[in-house]
């Protein structure tokens, strides 16, 4: 298993396609992120709230929480959002971006939003 040429577990994932989000139905009030074009719609939301408290919350994994602080550790699986009832993100307040699997990065098309001031 040494050596430098080692691939993390977690990026053997990206080839797998995560069935249980793919062929999720529509959750009310939730909008799933799974897709680039899902993404683009959803950050043309997020930046149209410039000032505007959003929580966030992130689910990870290969991180020992106990033991390790995130910085440069473990690797994001989804994260989700919510900036006040009357926001609507296409399918309610409620924003759920999948990055595991095949949408590995997905929530890189983010960047403009979490490097914001």
């Amino acid at each position: 298993m040494g050596g430098s040429s080692k691939t993390p577990e977690y990026d053997l994932y990206r080839t797998y396609k995560n069935d249980a989000m793919m062929f999720q139905p529509p959750i009310d009030g939730t909008t799933i992120v799974r897709s680039n074009d899902d993404a683009d719609k959803a950050l043309k939301v997020l930046l149209s709230l410039k000032g505007r408290a959003t929580a966030w919350d992130t689910e990870t994994i290969d991180l020992d929480v106990k033991s390790e602080t995130p910085i440069n550790r473990g690797r994001m699986i989804c994260c989700s959002a919510y900036a006040g009832p009357d926001v609507d993100f296409g399918n309610g307040p409620r924003l759920f971006i999948d990055n595991f699997c095949h949408n590995s990065d997905l929530v890189l098309r983010f960047r403009e939003y979490f490097e914001d001031e």
